[in-house]
């Protein structure tokens, strides 16, 4: 990359902040990798990260951008992410990142709510947010393919900058001076769905992302950790690993453009921390399973045997039973020989904490990779308890929990079994909204986060979850209400539609047509049995459907659904005496309609034909 001259940093005391904790990164190792793509196109060092983030902070304060603006950031995973994200922290304002695959209209409304600013994305994705006017003025900046390393060049013109590297441009030729920030700043927004209503914007401070970084730097050592993002850069997730823990432990960070590569790079980056969502591991459990299959019989008979054994040993040991030597050692001789080519192939030989989140994982997932010699560590939290909110160490995993609570913090359990908790790392609250803050965070300072748990010793139990809200197997955070109000909205031949993706790997939804308008409008006559194996009928459901998914993001679309004969009613237990459905009573009485539509589901499907295999 070109060198010019670098903008003056205020030197700042201790790391209070995650910008002052960026500089101290970059003091102690400036020569270290800190950021790249899994595709070469852009790979630098610590020194040279701050170098481009400062140019590019310089270039927003031209723009008017600090303490208490906001900038919407629309874009993929790609190393422009982190550096925007960066440059909008030195500048004192508030970044927050919108999902690369919602419907334009929703994001639009996003940055809206968030005031922001300046929106920085992808031209395809700027050109379908949709924005209309309002009452701040919005500056749209575009990334290109083009490399934000290249040397710098005269600027054309006195304009605003409309590209990414129009705005390093400018800031390069702008005096800057960083304003202090201070702990309790808001460093981002992470804005999640609600059962009802707008979704609602976390808001967290500095103080909050530190705590959460140094803790997990305090379970894994960083310093010279590798971290990668691929997972949504609007989820806290990503932010907290793919980002905050290299800005304040000095981990390198690899960025991977396209998710679904992601078992093809991981080899060559060997991560040392790692997590994913239960969607990723139980496709790998489904690849791996296949690959073994594959494999010649006598090689296959081995790992099987040997997984058999490993899985015999957990079990043992979560009895709390003796594990006979001999077994040990045969396991210990077949992770040499056997599991250990298998985690380099996949990747992961390097991690030493491998996490799972967001949703339940299947137990058989579980034993899987733990017999492989790579245990997932069940973590769990929300945005409002900035990412986590209880965790299982290595060498401290129960299966079915999610957990200790983090050192510093507490958790309970309400009276009615609803997991309240308290601690540093939580969201001051929800922007411009002092009415569901004020529902969700009580005077004594709990958070009260809708989810219902039990104890299992010290570690807690998810069971269930009190509000209405899909967290499907990805990890994606839906309101179904929202998604029915948009089918029943695609045609009046929708009399009710319940959507179903809690824990699951894609969303279904349960419909029972209007069979009067069905004849009325259709003209096709006939008993509610007769018409719903009628072509006609279930071609223009289809229509209705696909309909509903283009105003969708895609994590929300109905992938399957099925039309029910039989009319929602009181009397018949679907609904309430006030006509609101009864969703735990519609999931129970077509169950087998629910368990058919994901019949055929490819993880599934395939590890239920395993079934003469204990592995």
């Amino acid at each position: 990359m070109s060198q010019h001259t670098p903008h003056m940093v205020v030197a700042m005391g201790s790391a209070d902040s995650l910008v002052s904790a960026f500089r101290s990164t970059v003091r102690a190792t400036p020569d270290k990798r800190a950021l790249r793509s899994s595709d070469g196109r852009i790979d630098l060092t610590w020194r040279e990260y701050q170098c481009l983030a400062d140019d590019l902070a310089a270039g927003l304060t031209s723009l008017d951008i600090g303490p208490g603006s906001t900038v919407a950031i629309l874009m993929g995973n790609r190393p422009e992410w982190q550096l925007v994200d960066t440059a909008t922290l030195i500048t004192g304002a508030t970044p927050f990142s919108l999902y690369a695959n919602a419907a334009g209209t929703q994001n639009a409304e996003l940055v809206r709510r968030a005031r922001a600013r300046v929106v920085i994305g992808e031209p395809d994705l700027l050109a379908a947010l949709q924005l209309e006017p309002y009452e701040h003025p919005v500056t749209f900046i575009e990334v290109g393919p083009t490399d934000l390393t290249k040397p710098l060049t005269a600027p054309s013109g006195n304009g605003a900058p409309t590209t990414l590297f129009s705005l390093r441009q400018l800031g390069a030729r702008t005096p800057f001076e960083p304003p202090a920030i201070c702990a309790d700043s808001i460093a981002t927004l992470i804005y999640t769905s609600g059962t009802t209503g707008p979704p609602k914007g976390v808001e967290l401070t500095h103080r909050s992302l530190l705590f959460i970084a140094r803790f997990i730097d305090s379970i894994v050592p960083l310093a010279q950790g590798r971290t990668i993002s691929y997972l949504p850069h609007a989820h806290i997730v990503d932010r907290v690993v793919g980002h905050y823990t290299a800005l304040v432990c000095g981990s390198s960070v690899t960025t991977i453009s396209d998710a679904r590569a992601l078992f093809d790079v991981l080899p060559d980056i060997r991560p040392t921390l790692f997590t994913s969502v239960p969607r990723i591991w139980q496709r790998l459990h489904a690849q791996m399973l296949r690959e073994i299959d594959n494999d010649t019989p006598a090689a296959r008979t081995a790992i099987y045997e040997a997984l058999n054994d490993a899985r015999t040993v957990i079990e043992l040991r979560e009895a709390g039973q003796p594990v006979p030597a001999t077994l040990a050692a045969k396991v210990d001789e077949a992770d040499a020989a056997c599991f250990l080519p298998m985690r380099k192939r996949v990747g992961l030989d390097a991690a030493e904490w491998i996490i799972t989140g967001s949703a339940p994982l299947p137990r058989a997932t579980h034993l899987f990779f733990a017999a492989l010699g790579m245990p997932l560590h069940d973590l769990w939290g929300l945005s409002e308890t900035s990412g986590i909110a209880t965790f299982s160490a290595p060498g401290d995993h129960r299966l079915g929990t999610v957990g200790r609570a983090l050192p510093g913090t507490e958790v309970i359990l309400a009276d009615d079994g609803e997991v309240l908790i308290r601690g540093p790392h939580l969201a001051v609250g929800y922007r411009d909204d002092p009415a569901a803050t004020a529902a969700s965070f009580d005077a004594e300072g709990w958070f009260h986060s809708g989810d219902l748990g039990e104890w299992d010793a010290d570690q807690l139990r998810i069971v269930g979850r009190k509000k209405e809200l899909i967290i499907s197997a990805g990890g994606e955070n839906m309101s179904p209400t929202r998604i029915e109000d948009v089918v029943a909205s695609a045609s009046p031949l929708v009399s009710s539609v319940v959507v179903i993706g809690d824990q699951r790997p894609f969303n279904i939804a349960l419909i029972v047509p209007d069979f009067d308008r069905i004849t009325s409008e259709l003209g096709i006559k006939g008993t509610p049995t007769d018409l719903l194996v009628n072509d006609e009928l279930r071609s223009a459901f289809d229509r209705i459907v696909d309909d509903a998914n283009a105003q969708l993001s895609r994590h929300e679309r109905i992938r399957r659904h099925a039309l029910l004969p039989q009319p929602w009613t009181v009397d018949s237990g679907e609904l309430t005496p006030t006509l609101k459905i009864r969703r735990t009573d519609v999931e129970r009485k077509y169950a087998d309609v629910i368990d058919s539509l994901y019949a055929d589901n490819e993880v599934d499907s395939y590890l239920n034909t395993q079934t003469h295999r204990r592995a």
